[in-house]
Formats: C-alpha cells, structure tokens, sequence
C-alpha cells in the first residue's frame, strides 16, 4: 500500500501532466470557440489548465489504486493456488 507522501507525489505528477494538456488542449479549443485574436487563446488555455489539473490528478489517484488492488488479488490468488498445492 502506497502510504501519504508517495500519494502526494502521484497526485502532484497528475496535476502536473493534466495542466500541460489542457493548457494545450484549451488553448486550440478557445482559439475556435473565441476568434478574437489571443483572447480565445488566453480563456481557453486558462480554463484547460485549471480542468486538466484538476482531472490529471483524479486520474493518476485512480490509477494507482487500481494497480494496487491488481497486485493485491495476483498475491492472493497465488497464495491460495500456493495453499492449495501443498495441501
């Protein structure tokens, strides 16, 4: 089990990425949906940034309790497998 500060870091790394995407993402997304020069730019790369910040740091929590409950059920599984060999 991952304990807070490695938790932190993940979340910290999604945040991270999410911002880089978004910012990117709604930078081209705000330049279509406001044509008027830079502005759309500006407003879409600042609303990216704050949604993929956010959703980047949603998924890479999630990411990591998924691969933790993965490597859980592999030992259990092979614990019981192991068990039941030997019996």
């Amino acid at each position: 089990m991952a304990d807070v500060k490695e938790l932190n870091e993940v979340e910290v790394a999604g945040g991270v990425s999410g911002l880089a995407v978004g910012l990117i993402g709604g930078a081209k997304i705000g330049s279509v949906a406001i044509p008027f020069p830079l502005v759309g730019t500006f407003l879409g790369a600042v609303a990216g940034g704050v949604l993929g910040s956010g959703v980047g740091r949603l998924l890479a929590l999630g990411l990591v309790k998924a691969g933790q409950a993965v490597i859980q059920g592999t030992k259990a599984t092979t614990s019981t497998l192991a068990k039941a060999a030997s019996s």
